[in-house]
């Protein structure tokens, strides 16, 4: 089977960092390396109404992968709906952490796909936190449209399947994979 590599090089980091306290990160007592330094001990999330990194205004929370949030916000600067995905809620980056999320992002960048959600930027919010801005895509995931649906028949399945493959071919021709592909992962 034909699979991306699109999911995040800095996936272990990530899913070391969701089940790691800022506390506990810190127990050696060193000042942590990287650009930001300040990450509170407890990440409530953002708020609604919250304006981060002087652009992007918070309307809600819309999912939680691998205890990462996921919000969509209203870019101030007239580019409209987007979402945001918090990278960092929990620990300071690191130096080296930020350099693999910026080759992530810069990956993604170049990965132009009409069946892939584009990424517009990577930020680093007032808090410190860093998160990578996505194109929000309205509506129901695979899995939400099957329950709804039951039957997608042949035809349309088939299209789905395809557009599918079609993305996963286009990521691995630039050397990307997706470490998840699941009915929920799928709009």
């Amino acid at each position: 089977t034909t699979v991306i590599k699109a999911i995040e090089a800095c996936e272990p980091a990530i899913q070391a960092a969701a089940l790691i306290p800022a506390a506990a990160a810190r127990t050696d007592g060193k000042q942590p390396t990287g650009n930001a330094t300040t990450v509170p001990g407890f990440f409530a999330g953002w708020k609604k109404g919250s304006l981060i990194a002087q652009r992007y205004q918070i309307l809600d929370l819309v999912a939680e992968v691998r205890m990462v949030p996921i919000y969509t916000a209203l870019d101030s600067t007239g580019g409209g709906l987007c979402a945001l995905k918090l990278m960092t809620p929990w620990n300071v980056p690191t130096a080296d952490f930020i350099n693999e999320l910026s080759e992530y992002y810069q990956r993604m960048q170049r990965f132009q796909h009409p069946h892939v959600v584009h990424t517009l930027e990577l930020g680093q919010a007032e808090d410190g936190v860093l998160f990578l801005v996505t194109e929000y895509v309205l509506g129901m995931n695979l899995r939400q449209t099957i329950a709804q649906q039951a039957a997608l028949g042949v035809p349309r399945s088939c299209r789905i399947v395809w557009e599918i493959a079609s993305a996963l071919e286009a990521g691995q021709q630039l050397g990307m994979m997706h470490g998840e592909i699941k009915p929920e992962h799928i709009l």
